[in-house]
């Protein structure tokens, strides 16, 4: 028997948040519905565990030493650069968490796909041809990735990667130039 979604223990959401979300939802109301809750748990569940184990940015919040899932946490920005709350957990990891759940429940593999994208081994103009390796990963073989665009669309703002550097050089730009927050950048001229 599957474990019950517990909010802070084992998942980022619930079944009841998931249904309420997924009913809205163009694209998996119906298969969402139609699932039991123990599929529905497990989905969650597992959705819970990949996401754990990602490169977040920033650090579990301090001032839970008990938090068992790697949400909330400090030091965290959003894409458009502000702080994240570091005591609650953003509507972006919730959401995304529901929406890998989906994704999970249509395509169990996606808790194994390394998310190689492309396995293209040859591609020919002359006389069009197009060969691939063997899949990767998805059903039969047919090369899925982890994750879809609407949970890299939610969750993607958060990852370690995904925040741009503060300050920085240019290079080969007809000298060295230094960046900090207080300066504007217009284009003065076109790239050689």
């Amino acid at each position: 028997m599957a474990d019950v979604p517990v909010i802070g223990t084992n998942v980022y959401q619930d079944i009841a948040a998931a249904d309420a979300y997924m009913v809205n939802s163009v694209r998996g109301a119906d298969n969402w519905a139609a699932l039991t809750d123990t599929v529905k748990s497990q989905c969650l569940i597992t959705a819970t565990r990949i996401l754990d184990r990602q490169p977040w940015q920033g650090t579990k919040y301090q001032d839970a030493p008990t938090q068992v899932l790697e949400w909330p946490r400090s030091d965290v920005y959003d894409r458009k650069g502000e702080l994240v709350d570091e005591t609650a957990v953003p509507d972006g990891i919730k959401f995304g968490n529901i929406e890998l759940a989906y994704d999970l429940s249509q395509d169990s593999s996606l808790e194994i796909s390394g998310g190689q994208g492309s396995n293209i081994k040859r591609l020919k103009a002359g006389s069009a041809e197009l060969e691939y390796f063997k899949g990767t990963g998805g059903p039969n073989g047919e090369g899925s990735v982890r994750f879809g665009p609407e949970v890299q669309e939610y969750i993607g703002q958060y990852l370690e990667s995904a925040f741009g550097v503060e300050t920085g050089n240019a290079y080969g730009t007809g000298g060295e130039g230094s960046f900090d927050d207080d300066e504007s950048y217009p284009i003065v001229g076109g790239f050689y």
